[in-house]
């Protein structure tokens, strides 16, 4: 997370028995830092996690943008979703592929009414969120910025 309030979230994972996972959980924003460590299976621990104050953070990692377009297999370039957005309508488009630190994933971009309001690029093999960024209506400027830094597989 990079911009006027920088912070860092990390997460480490291993694979505990019976399908289940432990992992050691750090954030970071200001002044506010927590360190964690959770066993169960992956939902017991993003429904765990998505209620610490790294809510705003872990949504982007957790939920990528593309799984609403994958029901019907692997998604393409140029597959869109169109859904309405307080009477105004929201569009999903997966615009490209991309490549950040290496690892290749999804461009997509999220508009409402025509105008942008989020990107990432999701890599769905690892399903994992490599960048995202948030734009407020009306402005060009990113108000939220994440990315990711460092990814290491055992």
């Amino acid at each position: 997370m990079r911009g006027e309030d920088e912070g860092q979230m990390d997460w480490t994972v291993a694979t505990a028995s019976d399908g289940k996972r432990t992992v050691t959980f750090h954030y970071e924003r200001g002044a506010e830092a927590f360190d964690t460590t959770l066993t169960g299976t992956q939902e017991s621990i993003e429904t765990e996690l998505i209620t610490t104050p790294a809510r705003p953070f872990l949504s982007i990692v957790l939920f990528p943008s593309v799984q609403l377009l994958i029901g019907d297999g692997e998604p393409r370039v140029g597959d869109r979703h169109t859904f309405p957005v307080a009477g105004r309508e929201g569009t999903l488009e997966i615009t490209g592929t991309g490549t950040h630190l290496g690892i290749e994933g999804y461009t997509s971009v999220w508009k409402v009414d025509g105008e942008r309001r989020y990107e990432d690029c999701v890599a769905l093999d690892l399903g994992l969120v490599l960048s995202a960024t948030y734009y407020s209506s009306g402005d060009t400027a990113a108000f939220l910025q994440a990315e990711l830094v460092k990814y290491e597989r055992d």
